[in-house]
């Protein structure tokens, strides 16, 4: 089902007409409601929740006339809205033909691909959703190892008593956590695909081998449970809490889609480009510092050492410690012949666009939600452009490897100290 809200930009008075898709998440959370009005550049902000609209609307009657022009603005919680119906003039005829932004998305997904989204948004509100202040908010208590407050604070959040002994009990019980929101977020085309052929032979290999040996000599890149507890865990947490902001960009990896640009230009409403720009750039920081630890494992399983940098395209790398210290560009250079890994990495550590946020390199067309990254200081004429969608998707992945770069740490650190 479909809502129409008529609105006037209140500097020139256009009129624009938001089409709602009334879906599954629409009332759970305060969804964000700004526009950049294409006639003066004033910035048109709300909110909708389960109270309505709280924009000041126009009644309906004032367009009964089919010639009335106004911009439509499609919108859904849930679901990319399609070029068609986001920033477009038309009549009232063309508003009655182009009603739904689910309808819509039926020309760039079929019918069987949005049942499986379906499916994966209704395990998300159950199995993740609930999570979104949780995990950001237990974190204060595991900082300060105070395990009385954590058990006391999770019945707060969560209506469940708990009796935890030590501070490994916590973080054994948060991690749990974690990996459940991990194994929702992955969906099953990416547990099938990218998972099994980059990730889990990883967990077989650690399986299998002297994990005191692997700690100490990964450890050279940085102590792994620092890393863990002081970047990663508050990066997830911090996202996840912002989780339904990126929903609609999930679409391309429960579907199997590589290639966002397959499936034609489609828009985010749920989210803004600082919002999902901040995201990203501190993902990739994050990231970036914990990458290492997934190269020195492959080394280890290629070539016996953490430090059997054997590659061509690592030429010039002796240590890991050495390649720990690289800066995230570099890093990606070196690793080009790795495939197992830049094959898991994909398009989750662009430096350009990181390049272009640090600088504030960033120019962004609101009507398009096209993003053009300065990226390079001294020439404004090396571009690297991305929809605000993709962005998001990377955003999505980053966090997912994020959470496989912590679950694979967590595991070597507590198995050892469990062997202790």
């Amino acid at each position: 089902m479909t809502q129409r809200f008529y609105i006037k930009c209140p500097s020139c008075g256009h009129i624009y007409q938001i089409k709602m898709q009334m879906d599954q998440n629409v009332h759970l959370f305060d969804w964000p409601i700004v526009i950049e009005c294409k006639e003066c550049g004033d910035i048109i902000r709300g909110v909708y929740n389960r109270n309505g609209l709280s924009i000041k609307q126009l009644s309906h009657e004032q367009f009964t006339d089919h010639s009335i022009v106004t911009t439509m603005v499609g919108y859904s919680s849930s679901l990319p809205v399609v070029d068609s119906i986001y920033m477009k003039d038309g009549d009232g005829l063309d508003s009655m033909a182009l009603f739904s932004p689910y309808m819509n998305l039926l020309g760039n997904f079929t019918s069987e691909e949005l049942a499986k989204f379906d499916g994966f948004l209704v395990k998300l509100q159950k199995e993740v959703l609930p999570y979104r202040e949780g995990m950001l908010g237990l974190l204060p208590m595991i900082k300060k190892n105070n395990i009385k407050a954590y058990c006391n604070k999770f019945t707060t959040l969560f209506g469940k008593k708990i009796e935890l002994g030590n501070m490994g009990d916590v973080y054994a019980h948060y991690m749990s956590i974690l990996y459940k929101n991990y194994l929702c977020l992955r969906t099953f085309h990416y547990s099938m695909n990218e998972c099994r052929q980059y990730i889990s032979p990883l967990f077989k290999f650690i399986d299998q081998t002297n994990l005191n040996n692997l700690k100490l000599s990964l450890n050279s890149a940085g102590i792994m449970s620092e890393w863990y507890k002081n970047e990663a865990l508050p990066y997830i947490a911090k996202t996840i809490k912002y989780i339904e902001k990126l929903i609609p960009s999930m679409i391309y990896t429960v579907v199997g889609e590589y290639c966002i640009n397959n499936r034609g230009i489609l828009n985010i409403t749920t989210i803004s480009h600082e919002d999902a720009m901040v995201l990203y750039k501190d993902g990739y920081e994050v990231f970036v510092h914990g990458l290492p630890y997934i190269v020195g494992i492959r080394n280890v399983m290629d070539g016996g050492s953490v430090d059997d940098f054997s590659y061509k395209s690592a030429s010039g790398i002796k240590t890991l410690a050495d390649f720990a210290k690289l800066p995230g560009g570099l890093m990606e250079n070196k690793l080009s012949d790795y495939q197992n890994i830049m094959g898991w990495i994909g398009n989750t550590m662009n430096n350009k666009v990181r390049n272009a946020a640090s600088h504030d390199g960033v120019e962004y067309n609101s009507e398009t939600q096209t993003l053009n990254c300065h990226y390079d200081q001294t020439d404004r004429n090396k571009v690297y452009k991305l929809q605000l969608i993709e962005l998001c998707d990377m955003v999505y992945m980053q966090l997912l490897h994020i959470m496989e770069i912590t679950i694979l740490a967590y595991t070597i650190v507590t198995r050892i100290n469990t062997k202790k």
